[in-house]
């Protein structure tokens, strides 16, 4: 991301809908094309029925639009559809963690972190969500701070827990 004078990072990830106002007046057609076009890659490439779900409610258009960008490897619509369907529903655990994943492959662990955090407000035994934070943390060179020490060790119960 660009740092923005005062905005930092994060800012920068909505600088686009502030330039293009209503980008997403057409998010429905745009998101049936983009399932149309997932769905006979499936077909010709695997046969059997599209697996890809149809949204319920407009959160989760946001989150499927955007996870069917990231397919494409086009982030930066994936991070703006994303972003907006996490703000929509705060507690889409899947956009938190889907949101993370992006930021940790463009090297922005000051955002992962963040998303991943969100995460883990709405559900702190989220798998998904500690298994990034610690990668995170051991990337920022803070696995051994306290909050580390704390992701590490819930990993661990919660290992346990599976083996038991």
């Amino acid at each position: 991301g660009v740092e923005v004078a005062g905005g930092g990072e994060e800012a920068a990830d909505f600088s686009e809908e502030q330039e293009f106002p209503g980008w997403d007046k057409n998010i429905r057609r745009e998101y049936d094309e983009l399932q149309r076009g997932f769905c006979d890659d499936w077909v010709k490439q695997k046969g059997g029925t599209c697996p890809h779900p149809s949204p319920h409610g407009d959160a989760h258009l946001y989150l499927l639009h955007g996870h069917l960008l990231c397919g494409q490897h086009r982030p930066r619509p994936a991070v703006r559809s994303i972003r907006k369907a996490v703000a929509l529903a705060p507690e889409m655990l899947q956009g938190h963690n889907l949101l993370a994943k992006i930021y940790i492959g463009q090297g922005r662990f000051d955002l992962a972190l963040d998303s991943l955090e969100r995460a883990l407000k709405v559900d702190g035994g989220n798998w998904e969500a500690l298994i990034q934070l610690q990668y995170v943390l051991h990337r920022r060179g803070q696995l051994q701070s306290s909050r580390g020490k704390e992701v590490s060790a819930s990993i661990c119960t919660r290992a346990k827990a599976l083996m038991a």
